[in-house]
């Protein structure tokens, strides 16, 4: 591994509780330990399980090939490290919002996942709070279904709603219904 400055701030952002564990024992011991105790790597195979299971889908060769490149993986590596095991189950949540864009860069990627949030929120209903009364009150037009559901974590194109059936625009859905929609996105989405 080349050592920069780069490399040395992802090995700490990737490590920072390790590391501060032992300085905290060695701060209250007086002493350094001899060995730090090792993490057994993840299978990989255990991890492609859990991403089938985040997408509801078994994910093809090809695709699970792609994901491993892009992470920089070795082509026939069995074992996987804590950081990269976690990253490949975030792209997995993250392919659930985005079906289908390219994935982006690595380290884009390592921002979103610090972040821990879901881009299916635009900013009017993630910071409406009188918006999300006035759905839960009185229910919404068909319009703004697709915003309604993004509010509760689910990005669903207006295109998928009429696929799913009996969608309107012009309708307004009662709170029940809205209930049953955002029901319907919740199996449709993670097969619950």
């Amino acid at each position: 591994m080349k050592l920069d400055y780069k490399s040395v701030r992802v090995y700490w952002n990737y490590h920072r509780l390790d590391i501060e564990a032992v300085l905290d024992a060695v701060v209250a011991a007086g002493e350094i330990p001899t060995q730090p105790k090792q993490k057994p790597p993840v299978l990989l195979m255990y991890v492609k399980q859990c991403c089938d299971r985040i997408l509801n889908r078994q994910i093809s060769r090809e695709c699970w090939r792609g994901w491993k490149q892009h992470l920089g993986i070795a082509k026939h590596s069995k074992h996987v490290d804590d950081a990269t095991a976690a990253l490949l189950v975030f792209i997995a949540c993250w392919r659930v919002d985005h079906p289908n864009k390219p994935l982006p860069k690595l380290s884009h990627l390592l921002v979103m996942m610090r972040s821990h949030h879901r881009n299916a929120m635009t900013l009017e209903t993630a910071s409406s709070a009188k918006l999300q009364y006035q759905w839960e009150m009185a229910g919404c037009q068909g319009r703004e279904l697709p915003r309604y559901l993004a509010s509760h974590g689910y990005k669903v194109a207006t295109s998928t709603l009429y696929r799913w059936g009996k969608f309107q625009k012009r309708k307004h859905y009662s709170v029940s219904e809205l209930a049953e929609w955002k029901r319907l996105a919740k199996e449709k989405r993670y097969g619950t």
